[in-house]
């Protein structure tokens, strides 16, 4: 190998190695200025300013004595044959649900009576803790 074949050799390694290193210390910049700006209100309490609160899993399962009750209008997608669920297509519920399409258990099958796939409905529900359920129905004509 001649010797201005090594020089350029010996400086294109030396290239590398100092574009490999730069890229390194940008990529632990970036990371370092992402994590610091990522800190909730909440990271910056000290643990004697949070309330020490064990749940357990009783805790979590109780359904509180106060039912809320929502209305919506919607058109049923489809009645399950026990009539123990109605799936409905339904528009925002103010302050409670956005506009989607899902599926309501129903406690009493007679609310449901007559409701086809297709109707549009007026529909109430019942909000107990995590618990829902289609209190009413009304066909729209």
């Amino acid at each position: 190998m001649t010797r201005s074949v090594m020089t350029r050799s010996i400086t294109t390694r030396s290239s590398i190695k100092r574009s490999i290193t730069a890229l390194f210390l940008l990529v632990v910049l970036v990371v370092a200025v992402g994590c610091s700006n990522n800190q909730s209100p909440a990271s910056s309490e000290t643990p004697q300013e949070l309330p020490a609160r064990e749940s357990t899993i009783a805790e979590l399962n109780v359904v509180p004595d106060t039912v809320v009750y929502h209305t919506g209008l919607g058109r049923v997608r489809s009645v399950n044959p026990s009539k123990t669920f109605i799936v409905i297509k339904h528009a925002r519920i103010d302050s409670f649900m956005s506009a989607m399409t899902m599926p309501f258990p129903i406690d009493d099958s007679t609310v449901v009576a007559g409701v086809q796939s297709g109707d549009s409905i007026a529909f109430g529900l019942a909000v107990q803790g995590n618990r829902i359920h289609v209190s009413e129905v009304e066909v729209i004509h």
